[in-house]
């Protein structure tokens, strides 16, 4: 119920603010947003690579492994 209220309120105060804010503003807004997604997507990607790396890393010892026992 206080988290709608707050929504209201603040809602409420939006056209009040609107009009102080200019496109150039939005504008800077937006790419500052878009820029900080692209650095998650990055981190995102790095982690997926390094994820991707130690499976890689673990499926090629247990190749290893596998061969080492077979050649004895």
């Amino acid at each position: 119920m206080f988290l709608s209220l707050l929504a209201f309120v603040s809602i409420a105060a939006l056209p009040a603010q609107a009009a102080t804010i200019t496109d150039e503003q939005i504008t800077e807004q937006k790419r500052t947003v878009m820029i900080e997604l692209v650095n998650v997507l990055r981190e995102d990607v790095k982690l997926l690579q390094l994820i991707y790396i130690q499976k890689l890393q673990a499926q090629v010892a247990y190749l290893q492994a596998l061969a080492d026992e077979q050649s004895k």
